[in-house]
């Protein structure tokens, strides 16, 4: 039996709906998709075509943890060692691109954040 694929907008809404669910019995062969994730999905043919594959399963966390253990931690330093601080900047990354934000966005915004001379301004530029 091919599970039921049900799309919702945002992550958030996956993790409240799976949530409900198990909180009503549990849920069976029922997957909560974004549309990130259903593109990802339609996408891995093309890419292959092509010659490409998609980043692997905890590729992003990877790049993540190498992004953060490189720069000074600045404002971060009192959590930046913490085991749970790549995997928290790399939601926010996430969370900023289901939004839409774009790269040229996030440049003005850290733009801004340096003239007035914010510790945040460098951790921004590096989303």
């Amino acid at each position: 039996m091919a599970p039921l694929l049900v799309l919702v907008p945002t992550n958030l809404l996956r993790r409240h709906l799976t949530l409900a669910g198990a909180e009503r019995g549990g849920i069976f062969n029922i997957r909560f998709l974004t549309l990130i994730d259903l593109a990802a999905r339609l996408g891995g043919t093309h890419l292959a075509a092509r010659g490409l594959a998609p980043l692997p399963r905890l590729g992003e966390e990877v790049i993540a943890r190498a992004v953060c253990g490189r720069e000074a931690p600045g404002y971060f330093a009192p959590i930046a060692g913490l085991g749970g601080f790549h995997r928290a900047v790399l939601a926010t990354v996430t969370d900023l691109k289901e939004w839409g934000a774009r790269p040229d966005g996030l440049a003005k915004a850290a733009d801004a954040l340096s003239r007035r001379g914010d510790p945040l301004a460098a951790k921004l530029r590096d989303l």
